[in-house]
């Protein structure tokens, strides 16, 4: 699915192309394609390399799709790492991680303020029930080795784990 503008070309196979005039992005309307095919868990590669602005929308993108009904997850992955999407609205509000003692990982409100944010379990740096605001308090956590717990009452956040 695309406007096949990176490319120059269009790929053979099955295929939706769209318009280049747009408002939102390729991958805005590959989630909606996916979603509205019953997709319940989107997952997402080659994403967030390039252009930092689509690297953002992307997972912009990821955020919106983590409200739209009966989707459970929103993932991406690159070289660096992973990154998860929770969302109070959607109903996903937590996640659990099985961690390598060392590994970085970052919690950080998305979309606004993130309320009740608790980090539990094998983490350096522990919260329980805590406000989150956008910005960097939650970037760069240390993982103990084990399991880390990661949830919001309200709002939405962005997890990023590193490799």
């Amino acid at each position: 699915m695309g406007d096949w503008d990176s490319l120059g070309v269009s790929p053979s196979g099955a295929q939706l192309t769209l318009e280049r005039d747009k408002v939102r992005s390729d991958f805005y309307f590959a989630l909606r394609a996916a979603h509205a095919r019953g997709a319940r868990e989107l997952l997402a590669y080659g994403v967030t390399g390039g252009r930092p602005d689509h690297h953002l929308a992307s997972l912009q993108d990821l955020a919106e799709a983590a409200t739209w009904r009966g989707v459970t997850a929103t993932t991406a992955m690159d070289a660096h790492g992973q990154y998860a999407l929770l969302n109070s609205a959607s109903g996903r509000r937590g996640l659990q991680l099985r961690l390598k003692r060392g590994q970085i990982f970052s919690v950080m409100a998305w979309s606004g303020p993130a309320r009740g944010v608790v980090i539990a379990g094998a983490a350096r740096y522990l919260l329980a029930g805590m406000p989150l605001a956008p910005g960097s308090r939650g970037l760069s956590n240390l993982a103990l080795g084990g399991e880390v717990r990661i949830s919001v009452r309200t709002g939405g956040l962005l997890v990023f784990v590193g490799k």
